[in-house]
């Protein structure tokens, strides 16, 4: 990061919510979509599919993450490029774009790199009972989430990532803990549209009034 260009993108239209599943991901995508220029596309699975795409376009050789160190600048802004355009189909014309899939924390490094000008607000949540949360949830692929000792390992080596990032990454982070947003919810949303660089809108009080689905 500090020493040399890898390509990506000056848009600041992408948002990305990460965090654990069941930690307000979804509260925070339509408090910050219920602003006028804002707009939420949900989870979307595209940045895990780039991020495997760097290897085949690399030669094949190398695997994520450490493709990354040998990937050319212009397949890294190629990747970003098309994950923009796929943001601006999904929401035409609106200033920010929030991506809330929860996993999405394990490609900030690569989304730092195509994205250095995006935001990232990571969702946090009491350990147990956001464990507690994934174990009583029905998570379908999500092998981890189906025992209470694999959902442990799995928190554990999420917070060990994301205290990583945070001492390395040079994107715009803002924690979010749920306890607060709860409790003092028009203040954590003036925040959360300020750290997007939006000005303030009565809307975003309103979000539980949103058509859009969830």
């Amino acid at each position: 990061f500090e020493n040399e260009e890898r390509g990506g993108l000056d848009s600041d239209v992408p948002v990305f919510v990460v965090g654990m599943p069941r930690s307000g991901t979804t509260l925070v995508e339509q408090i910050i979509a219920s602003h006028p220029q804002a707009a939420g596309v949900g989870e979307l699975p595209d940045i895990a599919t780039l991020v495997e795409e760097l290897s085949i376009l690399g030669g094949g050789e190398t695997a994520y993450p450490k493709c990354i160190l040998h990937a050319d600048s212009g397949h890294i802004s190629e990747l970003a490029q098309r994950y923009l355009e796929r943001l601006e189909e999904l929401a035409p014309g609106a200033s920010r774009i929030v991506d809330k899939l929860p996993g999405n924390f394990l490609y900030l490094g690569f989304i730092a790199i195509a994205f250095p000008n995006a935001r990232v607000i990571h969702c946090r949540r009491n350990a147990m009972d956001v464990c507690l949360s994934c174990y009583l949830s029905d998570f379908g692929a999500l092998q981890w989430a189906w025992r209470l000792e694999d959902i442990g390992f799995y928190h554990y080596q999420y917070q060990r990532l994301m205290n990583h990032w945070h001492q390395i990454l040079p994107l715009q982070m803002y924690d979010v803990d749920y306890e607060q947003l709860v409790a003092d919810h028009e203040a954590v949303s003036r925040d959360l549209i300020s750290f997007c660089g939006l000005d303030w809108n009565d809307q975003c009080l309103k979000f539980h009034n949103s058509d859009r689905a969830v």
